[in-house]
């Protein structure tokens, strides 16, 4: 089995000349990734700079598997100095914030000053935190039958105005596609101009957390059939007022909705959907037959894990910091922080604990079988990396990377294009086999 980690090391240069606050760090020894019974020592600081209000102080903070264990306040350009032995598998990280004198967040000019490192302990040793359902398999094979009585067709296409990069290469519709469950597949459809029957791969990509519309993927339309699906499938392209609404009433909090109850979860149609997006693109008569990619971060990266676990028919999937990941973290005897949405703590409705684990991605992941490649950020606080752990030692695929960002929060591995590279390339090269 191919099993390697891809390791980035950011550096941080600080000039001499007038340059905002900057977070220095560094961990010793290097890497990011240890054995059991190393001692590591983490060093950072963040340094004065132009635009920082009065009153304001640097906010350190420790975390051990996402559970803060030491915090205090430094001065700005003092250096803090932490040294910790690494005693299970897991997750260790330090994160640095410029705050106000109540320790909220605020901003150096038009950005918040905030950064950190960490690093994993034996990932390949960290289990999850809860049991997979006996039935797992079963209610999600009769959600597979489900859809199929729903025949693949689309209700709508509507050509795409579209005038920014490769516009004179592709073309792009607006498509609904017939589902079942609650609503029909909203998506944006990209692909070259004038493609030839069974020429074409195809790349189905999935939303992130939010109400928003999908979009024209003219990167990859350019080379492939491509399909951006609308998470919640709401309409695409409308007025701002109208993502406002739904943001406020209808899907206000959407990812809660239904807990109790896995038919009545709001992830079961989104699922339902996610399948029935990869039905689609198999239909069409521009599709090769073979190379089939899927692609999301955060709660798209879940979907991702969703679509290679349920359609055997996808050859690669990317899933950048998954979402829904190790739900139970909170209810271990030693805890550590659980993935997005955090459905419950410890004192949580048991239906809601039963729920949780028919969709958990570390579920899914056995169901993988695809190559496939998996990330996380040593500063992520939304989407724990111990969970996305647990997701990659449970994938099923022989060729996997598990690809780790030594100071990216959140939002930094899905936007750092140097830290994707090797997945992109992976993808481009993919596209071209026979």
């Amino acid at each position: 089995m191919k099993r390697f980690y891809a390791l980035l090391f950011s550096l941080f240069t600080l000039f001499l000349f007038a340059a905002p606050p900057q977070v220095i760090t560094s961990i010793t020894p290097a890497g990011a990734v240890f054995e059991v019974g190393t001692t590591v020592k983490f060093t950072g600081k963040i340094t004065n700079g132009d635009n920082v209000p009065e009153g304001a102080r640097v906010f350190y903070e420790e975390f051990v598997d996402g559970i803060r264990k030491r915090t205090g306040h430094i001065a700005f350009d003092e250096e803090i100095s932490l040294t910790r032995p690494l005693t299970r598998p897991g997750w260790y990280s330090v994160r640095l914030r410029m705050v106000d004198e109540n320790n909220r967040d605020i901003r150096a000019g038009n950005q918040y000053v905030i950064g950190g490192r960490g690093v994993m302990v034996a990932p390949e040793d960290i289990r999850p935190s809860g049991e997979r359902p006996d039935d797992f398999n079963e209610f999600w094979d009769s959600r597979r039958k489900l859809l199929d009585t729903v025949p693949v067709r689309e209700l709508e296409r509507r050509p795409v105005e579209y005038s920014g990069p490769f516009a004179d290469e592709v073309e792009a519709f607006d498509v609904r596609i017939a589902c079942a469950g609650s609503k029909a597949v909203s998506g944006v459809l990209t692909m070259p101009k004038n493609a030839a029957e069974k020429s074409l791969p195809a790349i189905v990509h999935f939303q992130g957390a939010g109400v928003h519309s999908a979009s024209v993927t003219a990167h990859y339309g350019r080379v492939s059939i491509s399909l951006m699906i609308n998470a919640n499938g709401n309409e695409n392209f409308r007025e701002r007022e109208y993502y406002d609404a739904l943001r406020r009433g209808e899907l206000r909090n959407y990812w809660y909705a239904g807990k109790d109850d896995r038919e009545k979860f709001h992830f079961h149609d989104m699922f339902l959907r996610v399948m029935r997006a990869l039905d689609y693109v198999k239909s069409l008569p521009q599709w090769n037959g073979r190379i089939l990619v899927v692609h999301g971060g955060s709660q798209g990266g879940a979907q991702a894990i969703v679509a290679a676990a349920m359609d055997p028919q996808v050859t690669l999937m990317i899933s950048e910091v998954p979402a829904m990941c190790d739900h139970n973290g909170f209810l271990m005897k030693v805890p550590r922080i659980p993935g997005w949405p955090r459905l419950y703590t410890n004192g949580s409705d048991p239906a809601v604990i039963r729920t949780a684990a028919y969709y958990d991605m570390v579920n899914f992941a056995s169901r993988v079988k695809c190559e496939s490649f998996v990330s996380t950020g040593m500063i992520d606080f939304v989407c724990s990396p111990c969970g996305v752990a647990c997701v990659f030692n449970a994938l099923a695929s022989e060729n996997k990377q598990f690809l780790i960002h030594l100071t990216g929060d959140h939002v930094g591995p899905q936007r750092e294009a140097s830290f994707r590279r090797v997945w992109v390339d992976r993808m481009l090269a993919h596209f071209k086999e026979k």
